[in-house]
């Protein structure tokens, strides 16, 4: 069950498996309704044409966090999108891994901290001192909300995560200060358990863990992935 919690205002990725691709939800509607099921409003998905035009940013490689003994060997890669968000820049995240936490489902009950999270920090993956907290224009603004703690993957029992788009990130910080920062994967604890580096170049590797979403995943379909096609502005239902 998809739904939103009007208190909150944000948005969380969740995966919807549609066995549709993205070009074949192009065009169509996506309604919000009220607590009654009535349709309230509508908008038409359409590409996003809000693109900044800057280049992507890539993890080419993942490796244990710096200090971390557990079992989990995470690899994968990530890609990082720049976009005009809906009140300043934003960023969209793209990734898929192998060897996470398989206990991050879909139903899972995440009430710790940065559980199931995936994130960009800042500090680079050299040492564990070097890795700070979520990177963002305010992250030390007192009351400012952090754009990345909703930000979260859903494994499969073997720790797979398929290719997955982020809701829209809005950071406030441009990819260009991004780079050289460090993507961070944590448990459904919380702990951070895998690091990578922020390039500027793509993964090369075609084994699984390491391919980038294209767009056409036909597999499932992030709801969030509707987020990068849907219209900035939700207009009245016509009766």
């Amino acid at each position: 069950t998809v739904i939103y919690t009007a208190s909150s205002g944000e948005g969380k990725n969740v995966v919807v498996k549609t066995g549709k691709t993205q070009m074949d939800n192009k065009g169509r509607a996506f309604v919000v309704h009220d607590v009654d099921g009535v349709r309230i409003a509508c908008a038409i998905l359409e590409e996003d044409k809000a693109k900044s035009g800057t280049s992507p940013l890539y993890v080419a490689s993942f490796s244990k966090y710096p200090g971390y003994t557990g079992t989990m060997v995470v690899t994968g890669s990530a890609e990082i999108t720049e976009t005009l968000g809906y009140e300043s820049v934003a960023q969209f995240l793209t990734f898929s891994l192998m060897g996470a936490d398989k206990d991050c489902s879909a139903n899972a009950l995440l009430d710790q901290a940065n559980a199931c999270g995936i994130h960009v920090h800042v500090g680079n993956c050299s040492v564990a001192a070097d890795v700070a907290g979520h990177y963002y224009m305010d992250n030390l603004v007192t009351g400012t909300t952090d754009p990345w703690k909703n930000i979260i993957y859903t494994a499969a029992s073997t720790g797979a995560v398929a290719s997955s788009i982020t809701v829209q990130i809005p950071t406030k910080q441009t990819n260009a200060n991004m780079k050289d920062r460090s993507v961070v994967v944590h448990d459904k604890t919380g702990t951070r358990i895998a690091c990578g580096n922020i390039v500027t170049t793509k993964a090369t590797g075609t084994g699984k863990g390491t391919s980038v979403v294209s767009g056409t995943h036909s597999g499932s379909l992030a709801a969030s992935l509707l987020s990068a096609l849907l219209l900035r502005l939700f207009f009245p239902l016509l009766a």
